[in-house]
């Protein structure tokens, strides 16, 4: 019998307290797909020339919306991106002589961007990149 109420006690407990590990699943963050190394294919329509080079994604640290995007350009800074989905925008931002501003969209494992660089010389360049996931 004493057997029978300790073990009844136990399915008891076992029942009344759930489990101290949460079950909850880890909340989704649309900025990870954009995460990794690319590979560059950017055009310009300006100088009708198409340039390769690579690009590093990664989350920003500053808050949970934006991707810092190394490599920008190939020109060895860092533009920041705010993610809203499978879009991004990247306002305006200044970096030396040169005003960067644009967007893209993500399909799968290629990054479209569309950007201006305003070189305040007077020459606007418009470019459009195809960056593939590597």
């Amino acid at each position: 019998m004493r057997t029978l109420t300790l073990f009844l006690t136990l399915v008891f407990f076992t029942f009344i307290f759930p489990s101290c590990s949460s079950h909850d699943p880890e909340p989704y963050d649309p900025r990870t797909q954009y995460t990794g190394t690319y590979n560059v294919s950017e055009f310009s329509r300006d100088m009708n020339v198409t340039t390769t080079f690579v690009i590093e994604v990664a989350l920003s640290k500053a808050d949970d919306t934006t991707i810092v995007i190394s490599n920008f350009y190939n020109a060895g800074i860092s533009a920041f991106a705010v993610v809203l989905g499978n879009k991004i925008t990247m306002p305006t931002q200044a970096y030396s002589t040169l005003l960067i501003s644009g967007y893209g969209s993500l399909n799968n494992r290629v990054l479209n961007l569309n950007y201006q660089i305003d070189h305040q010389n007077g020459s606007i360049e418009v470019l459009d990149a195809v960056c593939t996931k590597r």
